[in-house]
Protein backbone atom coordinates (compact mmCIF):
# COMPACT_ATOMS: atom_id res chain seq x y z
CA UNK A 1 0.00 0.00 0.00
CA UNK A 2 2.98 2.21 0.69
CA UNK A 3 4.55 1.57 -2.94
CA UNK A 4 1.06 2.69 -4.69
CA UNK A 5 0.89 5.45 -2.43
CA UNK A 6 4.01 6.67 -3.50
CA UNK A 7 3.26 5.56 -7.39
CA UNK A 8 0.26 7.56 -7.24
CA UNK A 9 1.96 10.97 -5.94
CA UNK A 10 4.75 10.41 -8.89
CA UNK A 11 2.15 10.34 -11.22
CA UNK A 12 0.25 13.37 -9.50
CA UNK A 13 3.44 15.06 -10.18
CA UNK A 14 3.73 13.70 -14.06
CA UNK A 15 0.02 14.19 -14.87
CA UNK A 16 -0.62 17.62 -13.19
CA UNK A 17 0.02 19.93 -16.22
CA UNK A 18 -0.35 17.21 -18.92
CA UNK A 19 -3.86 15.94 -17.77
CA UNK A 20 -5.35 17.64 -15.04
CA UNK A 21 -8.47 15.74 -14.69
CA UNK A 22 -6.37 12.49 -14.14
CA UNK A 23 -4.22 14.41 -11.90
CA UNK A 24 -7.53 15.35 -10.43
CA UNK A 25 -8.55 11.76 -9.99
CA UNK A 26 -5.84 10.60 -9.04
CA UNK A 27 -5.00 12.50 -6.42
CA UNK A 28 -8.44 12.14 -4.92
CA UNK A 29 -7.85 7.88 -5.10
CA UNK A 30 -4.60 8.98 -3.13
CA UNK A 31 -6.37 10.88 -0.52
CA UNK A 32 -9.08 8.16 0.25
CA UNK A 33 -6.06 5.76 0.59
CA UNK A 34 -4.15 7.94 2.84
CA UNK A 35 -7.03 8.04 4.84
CA UNK A 36 -7.82 4.30 4.93
CA UNK A 37 -4.43 3.82 4.93
CA UNK A 38 -4.30 5.82 8.86
CA UNK A 39 -7.70 4.44 9.95
CA UNK A 40 -6.47 0.86 9.75
CA UNK A 41 -3.02 1.64 11.55
CA UNK A 42 -5.76 3.10 14.49
CA UNK A 43 -7.53 0.08 14.59
CA UNK A 44 -4.54 -2.15 14.23
CA UNK A 45 -3.37 -0.63 17.50
CA UNK A 46 -6.81 -0.62 19.04
CA UNK A 47 -6.97 -4.63 17.88
CA UNK A 48 -2.99 -4.55 19.46
CA UNK A 49 -4.48 -3.09 22.74
CA UNK A 50 -7.49 -5.36 23.47
CA UNK A 51 -5.26 -8.28 22.43
CA UNK A 52 -3.00 -7.12 25.10
CA UNK A 53 -5.66 -6.69 27.95
CA UNK A 54 -7.22 -10.47 27.00
CA UNK A 55 -3.71 -11.86 27.52
CA UNK A 56 -3.83 -10.35 30.23
CA UNK A 57 -6.74 -11.23 32.02
CA UNK A 58 -6.39 -14.66 30.77
CA UNK A 59 -3.16 -15.04 32.60
CA UNK A 60 -4.89 -14.19 35.70
CA UNK A 61 -7.34 -16.24 35.33
CA UNK A 62 -4.92 -18.96 34.93
CA UNK A 63 -3.36 -17.67 38.50
CA UNK A 64 -6.48 -17.33 40.22
CA UNK A 65 -7.79 -21.21 38.91
CA UNK A 66 -4.05 -22.11 39.98
CA UNK A 67 -4.75 -21.07 43.28
CA UNK A 68 -8.13 -22.28 43.63
CA UNK A 69 -6.83 -25.75 42.60
CA UNK A 70 -4.23 -25.41 45.61
CA UNK A 71 -6.78 -24.48 47.65
CA UNK A 72 -9.26 -27.30 47.01
CA UNK A 73 -6.07 -29.83 47.30
CA UNK A 74 -5.27 -28.40 50.44
CA UNK A 75 -8.92 -28.38 51.90
CA UNK A 76 -9.57 -32.17 50.40
CA UNK A 77 -5.71 -32.62 52.74
CA UNK A 78 -6.92 -31.25 56.07
CA UNK A 79 -10.52 -32.96 55.83
CA UNK A 80 -8.76 -36.27 55.04
CA UNK A 81 -6.84 -35.46 59.01
CA UNK A 82 -9.64 -34.40 60.65
CA UNK A 83 -11.39 -37.66 59.40
CA UNK A 84 -8.52 -39.53 61.03
CA UNK A 85 -8.49 -37.62 63.89
CA UNK A 86 -12.39 -37.94 64.46
CA UNK A 87 -11.86 -41.59 64.08
CA UNK A 88 -8.89 -41.74 66.82
CA UNK A 89 -10.99 -39.45 68.78
CA UNK A 90 -14.19 -41.86 68.54
CA UNK A 91 -12.33 -45.28 69.51
CA UNK A 92 -10.78 -42.95 72.26
CA UNK A 93 -14.07 -41.79 74.20
CA UNK A 94 -16.29 -44.35 72.81
CA UNK A 95 -18.67 -41.96 71.26
CA UNK A 96 -20.59 -42.90 68.12
CA UNK A 97 -21.31 -39.68 67.07
CA UNK A 98 -19.19 -36.07 66.92
CA UNK A 99 -20.17 -32.53 66.88
CA UNK A 100 -20.07 -32.13 62.67
CA UNK A 101 -21.80 -35.70 61.98
CA UNK A 102 -24.73 -34.89 59.95
CA UNK A 103 -27.31 -35.59 63.14
CA UNK A 104 -28.97 -38.04 60.86
CA UNK A 105 -27.31 -40.65 61.48
CA UNK A 106 -23.22 -41.13 61.87
CA UNK A 107 -21.27 -41.39 58.74
CA UNK A 108 -19.55 -44.44 59.80
CA UNK A 109 -22.62 -46.30 59.25
CA UNK A 110 -23.35 -45.41 55.54
CA UNK A 111 -22.09 -44.86 52.31
CA UNK A 112 -22.16 -41.60 53.42
CA UNK A 113 -18.34 -40.43 54.05
CA UNK A 114 -17.15 -38.71 57.13
CA UNK A 115 -14.79 -36.18 55.02
CA UNK A 116 -18.79 -34.73 53.07
CA UNK A 117 -20.28 -34.97 56.99
CA UNK A 118 -16.96 -32.25 58.16
CA UNK A 119 -17.21 -29.85 54.97
CA UNK A 120 -20.70 -29.83 55.04
CA UNK A 121 -19.91 -28.59 59.15
CA UNK A 122 -17.35 -26.20 58.25
CA UNK A 123 -19.90 -24.74 54.97
CA UNK A 124 -22.83 -24.07 57.74
CA UNK A 125 -20.26 -22.06 60.18
CA UNK A 126 -19.01 -20.03 57.46
CA UNK A 127 -22.79 -19.51 56.46
CA UNK A 128 -23.52 -18.38 60.41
Amino acid sequence: QEEAIKYLEESILIYKNAIPKMSKAIETVLNILKQNSAELAEKSAEIEKYKYLYQKALADLVKVEKKNMQKDKQRDLMLKYINYLSDELVQATGRNELEFCNGNRCCKDSDYSCEQCIEQYFERKVEE
